[in-house]
């Protein structure tokens, strides 16, 4: 693909396989919400699933924080990222296949590979940065023609790279937002960013890449104060996971 974007005019790219863009048998939804709001939400949610669960964050440190409160709370979970030595990863690797733990939270690094039938959801904590990550994720469910969820966490700050992903789609997602009642409200120096067309760069490797993805905690934080005054509308997770057909 680096070689095309390098030699070749708009060059086309044929997906065949892993690289589907269908999502057949994945019943995929979103859910906009403040940064902070997540862990919150990932509970919800792998609190009402039956089976395994992906959670797939977009840093190393994002990955260990969200194992450890995993962990806090009484899960059994596995981290796999970067920073761990190949040993290390195919000893968490081995005991999510063999059903010893119930979650794994992952960087982009088990995107791909990942085949275990049992696994019922994906959750999307941080949006990929490239459109093609988003499929391979999500695709590590609803293996060997078996139904599956994924669920897309998006922090006002990724809602137009978010809306770009969208695009690539070829299925209908549930609105979560509107699913649960629940309300938001991008703050006006982040409008700009949610506009369609203005998020990506073409990447060197396959699909595109977004920018601007990695904000720190102090940036975070001052975003969510513009909106600290909104009432957000909870409707309990939990208790609309509970009415849909458990597999």
């Amino acid at each position: 693909m680096r070689l095309a974007e390098t030699n070749m005019n708009s060059p086309k790219r044929i997906l065949v396989d892993s690289d589907d863009l269908s999502g057949a048998g994945i019943d995929q939804s979103f859910l906009i919400i403040k940064d902070r709001e997540k862990t919150k939400y990932v509970l919800d949610f792998i609190g009402g699933n039956i089976g395994q669960c992906i959670v797939f964050c977009s840093t190393k440190i994002r990955t260990r924080d969200v194992a450890r409160m995993l962990h806090k709370v009484g899960k059994k979970v596995v981290a796999i990222e970067g920073d761990m030595s190949q040993h290390k990863r195919e000893e968490s690797m081995q005991r999510f296949r063999k059903s010893k733990v119930d979650i794994l939270v992952a960087t982009d690094v088990a995107a791909r590979g990942i085949d275990v039938p049992q696994v019922a959801l994906v959750i999307n904590y941080d949006i990929p940065n490239q459109d093609m990550v988003y499929f391979h994720r999500i695709g590590r469910t609803a293996r060997a023609g078996a139904k599956g969820r994924a669920i897309t966490l998006v922090s006002y700050s990724s809602v137009g790279e978010w809306n770009e992903i969208k695009k690539q789609t070829k299925v209908k997602m549930t609105d979560l937002n509107e699913k649960l009642g629940i309300e938001f409200k991008i703050p006006d120096p982040l409008k700009r960013r949610a506009m369609p067309g203005r998020h990506f760069n073409r990447s060197k490797t396959s699909g595109r890449r977004f920018v601007g993805r990695h904000q720190n905690a102090r940036d975070q934080n001052a975003r969510d104060q513009y909106d600290k005054r909104k009432k957000v509308q909870h409707v309990t997770t939990r208790s609309y996971f509970s009415k849909k057909k458990r597999w």
